[in-house]
């Protein structure tokens, strides 16, 4: 009580390495205790959270909120954003008001070396992407700042930021003050800013900041799907790929929480983690980026490689385009494990030697078999144990570990190639491709493959 009179508030930190409670209502524990306790903040720490804080600290670059220090986080701090200004009558401020409040003002590199030696990667939280430390664009502006500080505003397009609220700029005001900072273009630039300053000497970072200027757009937004579009927009000198635009997804953020429990991590994004592949293998875990698994998953646990085959759309919104499949795939009920088996049983089709006669039509086919191979594993492992209730995504997670399981699902895997050979209709190369993309057909070869297996026609066992 007596710190609370002295300063006004106080913060309790109930911290436990378990693994949290689903049933419990955190965030309503958290309300009624500050409300009884008035100027006292409780902070409940536990066991996924720890992990999740380390994993971002230590292999994705990002400086988490430590509960014992002020904010080191952009998205939650107040940042004091200083700006260069000339005369008043020069206009060195471009201010704009449309749909949102706007403006434009210029920066120096130290101002970005600073933001970035404080906050690190938090500054792209609402970013689609970090940045590429192996993106060629990136040395350029690395040699044009060391060498040519004086080119680097006519050669840079500068960094695009969101603020929650943007103030209004004095005549002559030298900072700005910004809730909810984030820069959500020029990752690139800011990165290879600080990589720079930090490696030029006195005279290199007083040339800088005597010549170089970065251009920086202020937008005051809180909407975050207009946000997104800015993103979406905006970003070109590294190309972006759809599934760098749902990296802050809920769905995404979900997926990739779950994965840091086992020893394959989920990236959002690419350039996500920090690690070189030597570093995978020390620490013995493996990444799996949400563009590699999306097909899979759809083709193995939704059954339906006819979608897959048919388009790639796997990471457009319904809601944008009338064929796009994001939400069918990423949808509440998804499960890690489930991508993470649909995967290896694509990886292990991968290992099949049996292209045979199929030629450019090998392709099709792998995934058309990716559908049925679910039927005929479930079957299988139905049989093998005489139990209708068996736990399919088991058996195929145990083939990473156990060599006689993988040679188990690699056979089964084979038998199936074999009998989808066997099927008069796929012999013929005319119309192939056609029919492995109609929806109809495939519901008509899980029929008749149900029925040759019920007969007794899986003689693998």
């Amino acid at each position: 009580m007596q710190h609370l009179k002295n300063n006004g508030e106080a913060k309790f930190i109930f911290f436990s390495p378990a693994k949290p409670n689903r049933d419990i209502d955190t965030a309503q524990i958290v309300q009624n205790f500050e409300q009884a306790y008035r100027g006292v903040r409780l902070e409940i720490i536990d066991g996924e959270r720890l992990r999740e804080a380390y994993i971002e600290r230590r292999y994705k670059g990002i400086l988490s909120n430590s509960p014992l220090l002020q904010n080191d986080d952009a998205q939650s701090s107040v940042i004091v954003l200083p700006i260069e200004r000339r005369a008043a009558a020069q206009r060195d401020v471009l201010e704009f008001e449309g749909r949102a409040k706007a403006v434009i003002v210029l920066l120096r590199p130290k101002t970005l070396y600073d933001l970035f030696s404080v906050y690190a990667f938090s500054l792209f939280r609402s970013n689609v992407r970090n940045p590429l430390e192996s993106s060629n664009y990136n040395q350029k502006i690395v040699d044009t700042l060391l060498h040519n500080a004086d080119e680097f505003w006519f050669f840079n397009n500068g960094i695009t930021a969101i603020t929650d609220r943007l103030p209004q700029v004095n005549a002559l005001g030298a900072q700005l003050e910004l809730d909810g900072f984030q820069i959500i273009n020029g990752a690139q630039t800011v990165y290879s800013v600080y990589a720079a300053y930090a490696k030029a000497n006195d005279k290199q970072r007083n040339n800088m900041d005597a010549y170089a200027r970065i251009s920086c757009r202020l937008i005051g937004s809180a909407n975050e799907r207009f946000n997104l579009q800015i993103t979406r927009y905006t970003n070109s000198q590294n190309p972006m790929y759809e599934m760098d635009f749902w990296a802050n997804d809920a769905v995404q953020q979900r997926l990739q929480r779950a994965s840091f429990e086992t020893d394959t991590w989920y990236a959002t994004r690419r350039g996500e983690f920090q690690l070189t592949k030597a570093q995978q293998q020390e620490l013995g875990i493996s990444i799996l980026r949400s563009g590699d698994i999306a097909g899979a998953y759809l083709a193995f646990h939704l059954q339906r490689p006819y979608d897959v085959l048919n388009s790639k759309r796997f990471f457009i919104s319904e809601k944008e385009q009338a064929d796009g499949l994001y939400e069918t795939i990423f949808h509440e009920e998804i499960r890690f494990e489930d991508i993470r088996t649909a995967n290896i049983v694509a990886k292990l089709q991968g290992k099949l030697s049996v292209g045979g006669v199929w030629g450019i039509d090998y392709h099709l086919k792998t995934i058309f078999i990716l559908g049925l191979s679910k039927l005929a594993l479930q079957a299988y492992y139905q049989q093998k144990y005489r139990s209708e209730e068996i736990q399919l995504n088991r058996f195929i997670l145990e083939s990473e570990r156990v060599e006689k399981r993988e040679k188990e699902i690699h056979q089964i895997l084979e038998w199936l190639h074999a009998w989808v050979d066997t099927q008069e209709d796929m012999q013929h190369l005319e119309g192939r491709a056609d029919l492995m993309r109609s929806r109809v057909f495939y519901q008509q070869k899980v029929e008749l493959l149900r029925g040759y297996i019920g007969a007794g026609g899986m003689n693998i066992l």
